[in-house]
Formats: structure tokens, C-alpha cells, sequence
């Protein structure tokens, strides 16, 4: 990797397929907005971070039968 490059992950635990990207979305923004995980994150803020879910959530694919399908709610339980 590339010096100055930081990366993380964070895992979900029994997150269910029918929750909604929006409510998955304020659910991370309140969670870092929360006081006690300021300064967590220095290099990106936390607009960013929820673009960046965002985007990964819109992008999400999998393949059943054949056939490609995107999560249109929630999001499988190990994204890798």
C-alpha cells in the first residue's frame, strides 16, 4: 500500500435484508456524529464516509440461478 493510505471495516452484526439503505445511511451518520468517536477519522469527514457507504450499498450485486441481482434494501452480512 501506498504511505498515508488508512483503511477500515466495520461489521455489522444481524443486520436483516429488509432495512432501508436511507435508514442504514442515518444510522451510520448518527453514529459518527456521536461525541464519543470524533477524531476516529481525521482524513476523511463524515459526509464522505456516508458517500462512500452509499455507494457501496447502490453497487451491491450477487448472483442466484444465473441471474444478477442488486440489494435494493439492506445488504448481505459479509461484503467481500
Amino acid at each position: 500500500t501506498k504511505q498515508g493510505i488508512q483503511f477500515a471495516t466495520f461489521k455489522i452484526h444481524d443486520l436483516y435484508s429488509n432495512i432501508s439503505h436511507k435508514e442504514l445511511l442515518e444510522g451510520l451518520h448518527t453514529l459518527l456524529v456521536n461525541p464519543l468517536i470524533i477524531g476516529r477519522h481525521d482524513r476523511l469527514s463524515n459526509d464522505a464516509i456516508v458517500q462512500l457507504t452509499s455507494i457501496v450499498l447502490r453497487n451491491n450485486y450477487f448472483i442466484y440461478q444465473d441471474q444478477i441481482y442488486r440489494f435494493a434494501r439492506g445488504c448481505p452480512l459479509n461484503l467481500s
